[in-house]
């Protein structure tokens, strides 16, 4: 059977969905290796989560403490930590802002299926944008990967896995992605983060976050989004049980907020981008459902 680990970083943010991520792979993994890399000692935002999770309570969790200087040098971490690793070795690609279902630990028994040709295992990722009800798109994302020696992550922002060489493949999945359902300041911190890492690009001014959070005055913040705002799609399914009570708490506590997002959406679609955005949904759903032959070829879904 394949020894199934997950890497996983977190920072100074604070990552509401965490614990709900770590439920949502604790009947999958193995042990999971954690770089937390906020250098804020005992006031880490995400300590109490990590803690409290079923990992750390039954000895299953490796946690590393370090100040951040790049996402490569941090998931970088989590390779080295990971001194049992072997040719059985599966790592769980993960950030705290993504929650699974079940599905998840259905395709980690099948690994053992796979040729050693095969090196990735993708899914793909429904981003979750402003709100619970509304994504923005649906997209193909690495979900486990094979260790090898050599293989190190490259890259300030965006890293990549190098030196890792095999085939792809892809499962008919989708797992939730709640990143970017945040305060309209997290856009401003995390483009000021990202630009001190070398990555162009205009960040959200803070004055006009901070007027959308604290305020509702959305009169500056739409043209920022309008592009977005016409593209979101309606989420019409069910989130992933691990998600739903923070989503629930969510809602309830963040209603003006959302209803504000609501409004903001339907001042920017028409029937015309309705229509528009109905068929890049079937798009979304065609690409992703289409996997189900490669998956069937390599026997990844089965019971």
């Amino acid at each position: 059977m394949p020894r199934i680990v997950a890497h996983l970083i977190v920072g100074a943010k604070a990552e509401p969905f965490l614990a709900a991520m770590l439920a949502s792979i604790e009947p999958v993994v193995e042990r999971i290796f954690v770089n937390e890399n906020s250098g804020l000692g005992e006031l880490a935002p995400n300590l109490a989560a990590l803690e409290a999770s079923a990992f750390f309570r039954g000895g299953r969790m490796t946690l590393d403490r370090t100040s951040f200087s790049s996402f490569a040098a941090a998931r970088n971490a989590c390779l080295a930590l990971d001194r049992a690793a072997n040719d059985r070795t599966w790592v769980t690609f993960i950030d705290g802002d993504e929650v699974h279902d079940a599905c998840l630990g259905r395709v980690a028994r099948n690994l053992v299926r796979l040729p050693r040709s095969v090196a990735f295992v993708d899914g793909y990722t429904r981003h979750f944008f402003k709100s619970f009800d509304w994504y923005l798109s649906i997209e193909r994302r690495m979900m486990f990967f094979r260790w090898r020696a050599g293989g190190r992550w490259e890259g300030d922002v965006h890293e990549r896995l190098a030196g890792l060489d095999g085939k792809r493949v892809a499962v008919p999945y989708v797992y939730a992605h709640y990143g970017h359902v945040s305060p309209f300041l997290e856009d401003t911190r995390q483009g000021a983060q990202y630009a001190a890492l070398g990555q162009t690009g205009n960040a959200l001014p803070a004055e006009i976050a901070r007027a959308a959070d604290l305020q509702g005055d959305f009169t500056e913040l739409n043209p920022h989004f309008a592009a977005r705002w016409r593209r979101v799609i309606r989420f019409k399914g069910m989130h992933p049980e691990p998600a739903r009570p923070i989503i629930t708490y969510e809602k309830l506590s963040r209603a003006a907020h959302f209803q504000r997002i609501e409004e903001a959406i339907r001042g920017h679609q028409s029937a015309s981008q309705r229509a528009k955005n109905a068929l890049l949904n079937l798009n979304y759903e065609q690409r992703w459902r289409l996997r189900w032959f490669e998956a069937t070829r390599y026997g990844l879904l089965r019971p």
